[in-house]
């Protein structure tokens, strides 16, 4: 999972404020450099170690990205499948408590997910069928701003480690 707060605030988890570091999600499933709400894959060797396929999200010795990550931007994964004839990944995934729409955004959605390929599924900035939550300025008494870009989404946070310009989102 992302390594956050379950809880609050039921919507977007994107608060990077000092002393909330466990209501941004940006610092985990939004971040390249960085193994929470991701989906890995890796080849393991006789010897014990790993090797990283081709086709993985990010190539090998890419800067500031984790080569191990297949899918990044989920939330809570769950019951992961291959389908034997088509290779295709599926999972679940728990999405947040939101029960309604709101100026935050839409309400939470669990997700069924299939990946064809490697990519970025778009938790905390987008939900369900690719649903953009709006950005919210939480040190500007919660201004509620624009909604997120699908297909150029910004890890924003003080605490991400990796890229800021992320790979366009895929809907559940």
């Amino acid at each position: 999972g992302d390594n956050t707060d379950a809880f609050f605030p039921h919507y977007a988890l994107t608060d990077d404020q000092p002393g909330h570091i466990f209501d941004d999600a940006l610092r985990s499933a939004g971040n390249t450099n960085d193994y929470r709400g991701k989906i890995l894959r890796i080849h393991p060797e006789p010897d014990g170690s790993y090797s990283i396929p081709k086709g993985n999200l990010f190539p090998k010795g890419t800067d500031s990205t984790k080569p191990e990550i297949y899918i990044m931007g989920v939330r809570n994964p769950y019951r992961l499948a291959i389908d034997p004839e088509t290779n295709y990944l599926y999972w679940g995934e728990v999405g947040p408590d939101g029960a309604k729409d709101s100026t935050r955004g839409p309400m939470g959605y669990d997700e069924f997910n299939q990946a064809r390929e490697a990519g970025n599924f778009g938790w905390p900035l987008m939900i369900g069928n690719n649903q953009a939550y709006n950005h919210v300025y939480f040190e500007d008494n919660e201004r509620i701003g624009e909604k997120f870009d699908t297909l150029h989404p910004v890890n924003f946070s003080r605490n991400n480690t990796g890229l800021r310009n992320l790979p366009p989102a895929h809907p559940a």
